[in-house]
């Protein structure tokens, strides 16, 4: 399972560390932010509606996408 999958999954609570992937548990310790798209094992892990899913997905992307135009851009790449 991925935490992005997953209804305890928590975005908003952190705007800056979900902007690099990680995300708030409601079921782990508030300083834990686990990866949004990494394979893992949770006892907790209860799926959500794939719209959600799918908003999550598109929010990370967008995300990611803006970081790397904000990196310097190499020279004879």
């Amino acid at each position: 399972m991925r935490c992005l999958d997953c209804a305890h999954c928590d975005l908003r609570s952190n705007p800056e560390m979900a902007k690099r992937g990680f995300a708030k548990c409601k079921f782990v310790e508030s300083a834990t932010y686990p990866s949004t798209t990494a394979q893992r094992e949770c006892s907790h892990f209860q799926t959500t509606a794939q719209e959600a899913v799918a908003k999550r997905a598109a929010w990370l992307q967008a995300q990611d996408e803006l970081f790397k135009k904000q990196l310097p851009q190499r020279r004879g790449a």
